[in-house]
């Protein structure tokens, strides 16, 4: 849950989606929580309503609500904004909140661009070793972030699976590499930067370079499975792969740096890992 708000008797679940997947029965799952007592916001950019997959059968408006950063949010910081005119701090946090919630919902004037690109002619040099030191965090928190999915997915795959994190994740095309000894050698799931996974979205899949193995027995193997029926693209280097990660937008990536949205995409991550090993792992296995 991104926002749990409670009196101990009364609840508000909020759940906070920019840029990213519904999960597997997500809402259903808040809303059987605290029944009685309970009430479900669906928060996104401009108020879209939660995928099938998400609410199930679930009633909007009547089960669980929707609210907008482009009307609600934006709207109740303004209101926020007046009462902080003694708190110069909060003041301009508030405000710096707002253009960057304009940003991502294109509500952004021309006055505001102008504004910003104005402090940080002002303020380059300041404004660049700003610049530098976030690229520098942000690197070694996404590190971070990959090497505790590898520590849960080791806890949770047995000897015949060998799990590596890349250790440079500025270089391009680096990530989670996951085989099985029971696999030929030039087969296996990844997880990779497109192309550097900290600033850029990710994919994951089934990596099986074309030059080295041939196609059609391991297209066999799988292709049948429900599984890799929809959602997945093929080239020449990937058999199977598709979107998982979106650190291109900076909103997303933001997430690494928030407890709960981070232990939300940890999860998140090494499930859908854990899914392809397990649906893959048999199939594989009977290729020579």
């Amino acid at each position: 849950m991104d926002i749990y708000i409670t009196d101990l008797v009364n609840s508000i679940c909020i759940e906070n989606k920019i840029y990213a997947a519904d999960q597997n029965v997500q809402l259903q799952r808040y809303c059987n929580h605290n029944k009685e007592n309970n009430t479900v916001y669906y928060l996104t950019l401009n108020g879209s309503d939660a995928s099938s997959e998400s609410k199930g059968k679930l009633v909007l408006d009547k089960d669980y609500y929707s609210l907008s950063y482009k009307t609600d949010i934006i709207d109740w910081l303004e209101a926020c904004l007046k009462e902080s005119a003694e708190d110069p701090i909060l003041r301009e946090s508030i405000r710096q909140y707002i253009i960057l919630l304009k940003k991502l919902t294109n509500q952004l004037s021309d006055v505001m661009e102008k504004e910003m690109h104005k402090l940080v002619k002002e303020n380059y040099n300041a404004a660049q070793t700003i610049s530098n030191a976030i690229s520098d965090v942000e690197l070694e928190t996404t590190k971070k972030f990959v090497d505790e999915i590898v520590a849960r997915l080791k806890s949770e795959l047995d000897d015949h699976w060998n799990i590596k994190a890349d250790d440079d994740l500025s270089q391009s095309w680096k990530g989670i590499i996951i085989s099985n000894d029971k696999w030929p050698k030039n087969i296996s799931i990844k997880l990779e930067g497109q192309s550097k996974m900290p600033w850029q979205k990710s994919i994951y899949g089934i990596i099986a370079n074309k030059d080295k193995v041939e196609r059609a027995p391991l297209k066999e193997a799988l292709g049948q499975h429900a599984y890799f029926q929809s959602g997945f693209r093929e080239s020449n280097i990937w058999p199977y792969n598709r979107d998982i990660l979106y650190f291109d937008d900076v909103s997303e990536r933001s997430k690494l740096f928030n407890a709960s949205q981070r232990e939300e995409l940890i999860e998140f991550v090494k499930e859908k890992l854990l899914e392809i090993c397990s649906v893959s792992e048999a199939p594989l296995a009977t290729l020579k």
